[in-house]
């Protein structure tokens, strides 16, 4: 999972932003146009301590729902 969570997270500082999030759920799921509010219920749902930023356990929940 760490492998996973560290393709997605581009610049390396620890957490997924929004724009990261959106560009994996693109390269994954194949639609170049991912809707933004889509984006941000994940991040409400998910980002459990509201950073705006999902970390590695806020990850795992998320990718488990993904998948």
């Amino acid at each position: 999972m760490k492998q996973i969570f560290d393709q997605v997270d581009l610049n390396g500082d620890g957490g997924i932003s929004p724009q990261e999030l959106r560009t994996m759920l693109q390269q994954t799921y194949s639609i170049s146009s991912f809707d933004v509010s889509t984006v941000r219920t994940l991040l409400e749902i998910f980002d459990t301590d509201q950073d705006g930023f999902i970390e590695k356990d806020e990850f795992v929940e998320l990718f488990a729902c993904l998948a």
